[in-house]
């Protein structure tokens, strides 16, 4: 639908924001993500998998982020209280941690989250994320730290986990 709807500028920018900010929360979950694997891989010894193969991915994400981030402030202060309406209301429908489009890869996300031991902070793991959005989307709401949908993504990935652990 937004697809069609995008030849109408206004609708563009809405969905060009939305791109900006899934494209963020990605590469931040991923910078997250590659630096905990980076550390649990040392941590096992095998330094040789770490510096060959995560280090180099690990080094390159912060430029992909930056790139979403960059994007996104750009085009949030474009935007009219309309738009910006808008993002925030079909962000707060639509978000899902990285990956995540069904059941199954939403408790795949949460055996993730719990591996790499996210779960210990996940209101930290979501607020590091969630950062920029925030600033962006929710200033005017004093005293958030996180979009309440974005922890719930993330706590429904661990429940997902759980749950199909329990089974």
């Amino acid at each position: 639908m937004l697809g069609a709807l995008g030849r109408i500028d206004k609708i563009r920018d809405v969905t060009r924001m939305l791109y900006y900010l899934t494209g963020m929360a990605t590469e931040r979950s991923a910078v997250l993500a590659y630096n905990l694997l980076h550390d649990g891989v040392r941590e096992m010894g095998e330094t040789a998998i770490s510096d060959t193969v995560v280090a180099p991915i690990r080094r390159r994400e912060p430029g992909h982020y930056a790139f979403y981030k960059m994007s996104s402030q750009g085009l949030a202060a474009q935007l009219a209280p309309r738009q910006r309406f808008l993002v925030r209301r079909l962000r707060t429908i639509s978000f899902a941690p990285v990956g995540v489009n069904n059941d199954e890869q939403r408790a795949d996300f949460g055996d993730l989250m719990l591996a790499l031991g996210i779960t210990d902070d996940p209101d930290s793991f979501a607020e590091t994320i969630a950062r920029v959005e925030r600033e962006l989307l929710w200033a005017r709401e004093a005293g958030m730290k996180v979009p309440p949908y974005i922890v719930a993504g993330f706590r429904s990935a661990v429940e997902a986990s759980r749950a199909r652990a329990a089974n």
